[in-house]
């Protein structure tokens, strides 16, 4: 590939060194503002590649004022934004990319006058796949001599199990600012289509397996990633096998509350019921979670023994949140006229 000229050498660089500065921030063992510095910095980054990727192809990635003139700052013209820029180069509204991307210019902004230091479990997955995404990026448009992963390493982990008492710990620290940004993250999944979330290009997702080298081949390297497909069947029909295995007992924490089971419950029912039928939450919906044994009783030791098909906790919020099949399952059993006497005698 021929070598970029001087003004997109400019944005490569710049684009690099704050991708390496993001990572190196990110993975330093007391950085206080860890995501949120590896965020910004992230966003100069892919900022300046989609700029240099323009630049490349002589497109005019600046706001104009009108048909003829462009928008002025200090007498240059002002360049597209991250969100604009992403618009331009991804032009699929759907793409597993672009949504990564979106999610973080969103949440850059959530985040911009809080302090919140212990974000980083929640939006690993997010933050690995931005930085695969721009490392591919950049090798598809410029080559893979402007890779950085060559200077990269994984992370260290001081332990695999994070004691009770930090989480007690750290929920006193985060208080209401995080509850807010934790919301907007749990809204922002919730409201992307399945195989986008289910992307590895959104969400970077993986379990870390003990790796047993049987001869010296094997062992040359204690880590390596597997390039692996979900569009192909056998691949996923493997590896799905592989994580029934290690899976912790988790679910998504998007869901429905007991009032919008509820009142959906409700309105599925109330032309079958008799008149002046009711289904509320603190009553009607209590009993049927306690009769059909889908969560533990308020105050239990351990609140996330539920019926995850129907039922999960989120330890966030510490509250109780439930399925679509939870709901259908209630509109189904509610109509057999012997099972509700006997849901309803419920204590």
């Amino acid at each position: 590939m021929s070598r970029p000229k001087i003004k997109v050498s400019k944005l490569l660089e710049k684009s690099r060194d704050s991708a390496l500065l993001a990572v190196e921030i990110y993975n330093k063992p007391r950085a206080t503002f860890r995501s949120s510095g590896y965020i910004v910095l992230m966003s100069i980054a892919w900022a300046s590649l989609l700029h240099a990727v323009f630049e490349k192809k002589a497109i005019a990635y600046f706001y104009k004022k009108n048909k003829v003139r462009y928008q002025m700052i200090d007498g240059e013209r002002r360049a597209w934004d991250l969100a604009e820029s992403v618009k331009k180069y991804f032009t699929d509204s759907n793409s597993p990319e672009r949504k990564n991307i979106e999610f973080f210019i969103r949440l850059r902004n959530k985040i911009e006058h809080r302090f919140i230091p212990e974000l980083d479990n929640d939006i690993f997955g997010e933050c690995q796949a931005m930085l695969i995404n721009y490392e591919n990026t950049i090798t598809k448009e410029f080559g893979d001599n402007f890779a950085v992963n060559e200077n990269l390493v994984f992370a260290l982990q001081f332990s695999k199990i994070l004691h009770p008492k930090q989480h007690d710990i750290i929920k006193a620290k985060q208080g209401k600012e995080y509850k807010e940004v934790k919301k907007f993250i749990n809204n922002y999944r919730g409201a992307l289509k399945r195989e986008v979330i289910d992307s590895m290009s959104y969400n970077f997702r993986v379990y870390l397996i003990p790796k047993v080298g049987n001869h010296k081949n094997s062992s040359d390297f204690s880590l390596e990633f597997i390039k692996y497909d979900p569009a192909n069947p056998t691949e996923s029909e493997k590896y799905q096998k592989l994580l029934i295995g290690i899976k912790e007992k988790q679910v998504p924490v998007e869901g429905l509350k007991a009032g919008a089971v509820a009142k959906a419950v409700y309105a599925q029912l109330k032309d079958k019921m008799p008149i002046n039928w009711k289904f509320n939450p603190s009553s009607h919906h209590v009993r049927c979670w306690k009769y059909f044994k889908i969560r533990p009783e308020t105050g239990s030791k351990t609140p996330e023994n539920t019926k995850q098909e129907y039922c999960f906790y989120d330890k966030t919020f510490g509250q109780y949140g439930f399925t679509q099949k939870w709901l259908d399952f209630l509109v189904q059993e509610l109509q057999d006229k012997e099972k509700y006497k006997k849901i309803m005698a419920t204590k």
